[in-house]
């Protein structure tokens, strides 16, 4: 069995796939799955289950927050209701990746390490200029609202 090199654009596998706002389970390896590119960095990757796990409409808000070392990233909270849900799918998936679509775009990779108690997700990007989190912070506000 042979693999065959597929053309693609900065998002999609010959751009053919349009997948819901918000989080999916991804790995490096399920080639069955939807091939994404990081919106910033092409060379960066995933295959990700076409299965949305939680909707992009479940946060209640996004803000640009700064930790104790200045290192800035967007932190997300989610609502009320979708606590449990992002407690049991980060359960699911230590050890393994979740992506975060926004726009038709692959905006967030993470190695999920533990089980998120606390409804919280946070972007950290350091790849990103402040107006370009700026940027990316809006269009997630604009999509959750």
């Amino acid at each position: 069995m042979s693999l065959q090199a597929q053309t693609m654009d900065s998002t999609w596998v010959k751009g053919q796939k349009k997948l819901e706002d918000g989080y999916y389970k991804a790995d490096k390896i399920t080639f069955s799955n939807v091939l994404v590119t990081d919106y910033q960095d092409s060379s960066n990757f995933y295959f990700v289950d076409e299965k949305l796990e939680i909707p992009l409409n479940s946060l209640e808000d996004a803000t640009i927050t700064e930790n104790n070392n200045g290192n800035t990233f967007i932190l997300l909270k989610f609502k009320s209701g979708s606590h449990k849900r992002w407690e049991e799918l980060t359960s699911n998936q230590v050890g393994k990746e979740l992506v975060l679509i926004v726009n038709n775009q692959l905006v967030q990779a993470s190695k999920i390490n533990m089980t998120v108690f606390n409804g919280m997700s946070a972007i950290n990007r350091n790849d990103l200029s402040q107006e370009q989190m700026q940027g990316l912070m809006k269009m997630i506000k604009e999509r959750i609202k």
